[in-house]
């Protein structure tokens, strides 16, 4: 199955701030996922200092409360429409 993007979980990325190794496997993955064409999304993100981070990392798309709430399919619908 062709997949276009890798995604890692939050749990790595909400522990990078005091977790070198987490830090770390995320740095790593973003450059495998760029070396290979792939863009890079990152979960949990959930405050402005681990946004810069990643995207200084070159991450391509963070999702998490600091981009959103989590919506009922109403709220999602009235957004997006």
């Amino acid at each position: 199955m062709p997949f276009n993007e890798i995604k890692i979980d939050r749990s790595f990325v909400m522990k990078a701030d005091f977790d070198k190794e987490a830090a770390e496997i995320a740095r790593v993955t973003i450059d495998l996922g760029h070396s290979l064409g792939l863009k890079f999304v990152a979960e949990g993100v959930e405050n402005e200092e681990t946004y810069k981070w990643l995207k200084s990392l070159g991450c391509d798309v963070c999702q998490g409360f600091l981009v959103g709430k989590p919506a009922s399919g109403k709220e999602f619908t009235s957004f997006i429409v």
